[in-house]
């Protein structure tokens, strides 16, 4: 699978494979162009229901308070993009 998502700062990024899915998100593996550092990205799959938009900011705004004591790097996110997405750094072999 090769697509193509469009990141708040113009950074482009192609996924590559699925790694991962969960109750409203799927997870790629991606390449960020620029780069050409492996990330992850995680995608809102059903973008058009209120409720899924809502949680899904609801995450990244969790984990942009984890981004400021250090705990996570938060690379990329989109909110308005269709569909809505973040870009974590891939950790092989991780969840």
């Amino acid at each position: 699978m090769s697509a193509f998502v469009q990141g708040v700062t113009g950074q482009w990024y192609r996924l590559d494979e699925k790694i991962s899915e969960g109750g409203f998100g799927d997870v790629y593996r991606a390449v960020r162009y620029n780069t050409n550092n492996t990330v992850a990205v995680k995608l809102l799959r059903d973008y058009r229901n209120w409720d899924a938009l809502k949680r899904f900011r609801r995450e990244v705004e969790v984990l942009h308070r984890l981004v400021i004591v250090g705990i996570i790097e938060l690379l990329d996110y989109n909110l308005d993009a269709q569909p809505p997405f973040f870009v974590m750094p891939y950790m092989s072999g991780g969840t």
